[in-house]
């Protein structure tokens, strides 16, 4: 025991720099077990205010974001007696480009795809404070806190996937 004190004290950089990288590498691991969490959360708040009563997946996904339902799948599923509907969701995050002049990128935007004539669209339509509601593809629906930091107007263009996506107006 002397022995390991006496060497701690002998070499003070050495065992500072031990302490540091261990006091890193936890400080890590904490703040991305707190990142995955709140994202899980923020989806799981996100599928309940759906209103769905069950998510398929495939089996063996890595993670439900990874997974991918073939139209035949999706086919056979509305199919099943009892199921009332079949909502699709695609959920993916970029790093979001910037526009506008004199704002900045927001960092890693959230992207949830829908297509426009589900139900679950209909719960945005009361609370549009501008444009319209989508109704094809490469149109979005932006959150205000989004469209206020982006500087983004009704009817932008917003190049994200490599294609343009245009804002509705």
């Amino acid at each position: 025991m002397i022995y390991i004190l006496r060497n701690l004290t002998t070499r003070r950089v050495r065992t500072g720099l031990s302490m540091l990288g261990v006091s890193v590498s936890v400080a890590a691991v904490v703040a991305l077990i707190s990142v995955a969490t709140g994202l899980r959360s923020s989806i799981d708040s996100h599928m309940e205010g759906s209103g769905a009563d069950l998510t398929v997946f495939l089996r063996d996904a890595a993670d439900l974001h990874y997974s991918q339902v073939k139209g035949g799948d999706i086919a056979r599923i509305e199919r099943i007696e009892g199921v009332r509907e079949v909502n699709r969701a695609n959920f993916t995050a970029v790093m979001a480009p910037r526009v506008g002049e004199g704002h900045e990128s927001v960092g890693i935007l959230f992207c949830f795809g829908r297509l426009p004539h589900e139900r679950i669209m209909r719960q945005y339509e009361e609370s549009l404070v501008e444009g319209r509601m989508p109704e094809g593809p490469s149109e979005i629906l932006a959150g205000s806190v989004v469209a206020e930091q982006m500087g983004l107007r009704v009817g932008d263009t917003l190049p994200i996937f490599h294609a343009p996506v245009h804002g509705v107006e």
